[in-house]
């Protein structure tokens, strides 16, 4: 019973794969040396059997499950501009170009900022500079460490330099290959 078995999966297996090099070669679009190679390298290793010395393939035209590439999109991605390098660490080539897409700057904030708003704002931009020049002066008044400079030594003060640990050993400078 299990040898009956055994062939009906083998005639299903031989019914699978029933094409030559050469015809699987024709239905892939390549040639047949071509396909060799591929075999060499182990990239058909599903798609054929061995049968008395004979190379036999699946047909490559019925529908499989979908394959994951791992090499990214096929198709040349669209090239991507830069259309918005306008500040003042673009590579300009001259001086004037930036002053050029200032102006372009300036005239498209004042088309879509209303007149009243446009007259409050260097007043506004004043405004903003004190608070952040006074914000830096208290960041920094903050951070200066007060030192205590002048006046007398203690004991204890004194006698600093005169500490020498007794633990580990005193360091000798080694000479170098070329030092006699």
């Amino acid at each position: 019973m299990r040898r009956l078995r055994g062939n009906s999966m083998k005639n299903k297996i031989d019914k699978e794969f029933y094409l030559t090099r050469g015809e699987y070669a024709k239905r892939v679009g390549k040639s047949k040396g071509s396909i060799i190679q591929l075999m060499r390298r182990g990239k058909l290793n599903n798609e054929y059997i061995v049968n008395n010395g004979w190379y036999y393939f699946r047909d490559p035209l019925k529908a499989r499950a979908f394959k994951e590439t791992v090499h990214g999109p096929v198709y040349t991605p669209k090239k991507k501009y830069n259309r918005g390098a306008h500040s003042e660490n673009s590579p300009y080539p001259n001086r004037s170009f930036y002053e050029h897409n200032q102006m372009k700057k300036l005239a498209s904030l004042q088309y879509k900022v209303p007149k009243h708003i446009q007259d409050k704002l260097p007043r506004a931009i004043q405004m903003l500079e004190r608070e952040d020049r006074s914000e830096k002066q208290r960041n920094i008044q903050s951070y200066v460490p007060i030192k205590n400079y002048g006046g007398f030594l203690t004991k204890d003060q004194m006698r600093r330099t005169d500490f020498e640990p007794s633990r580990g050993k005193k360091i000798i400078a080694k000479k170098g290959p070329y030092e006699v």
